[in-house]
């Protein structure tokens, strides 16, 4: 397993908690909650970024804010664990 499969399968593996973390309070797209066998079937990132999901959301600024969104959640989530 190369390290951009290694980075697919982590994203992968965080999407798939933040899906958890709000389950009924936020309704989640059959896209999204997708998402996360996406990143484990692609090859490239390249590829993933060409998907139907990415392509919707037509604003480089709403991939930037969800981007920024997950990043900021994964690292309250790091650091609420180090502290255990």
């Amino acid at each position: 397993m190369d390290a951009a499969t290694m980075k697919l399968f982590a994203l992968a593996e965080m999407v798939e908690r933040l899906l958890m973390k709000n389950p009924s309070q936020y309704p989640w797209s059959a896209e999204i909650k997708n998402l996360p066998e996406e990143l484990k079937r692609c090859d490239s990132p390249e590829k993933l970024l060409r998907s139907k999901l990415f392509k919707q959301l037509g604003d480089e600024g709403e991939l930037k804010m969800l981007v920024n969104a997950a990043n900021k959640t994964t690292y309250h989530n790091l650091e609420s664990y180090k502290r255990i």
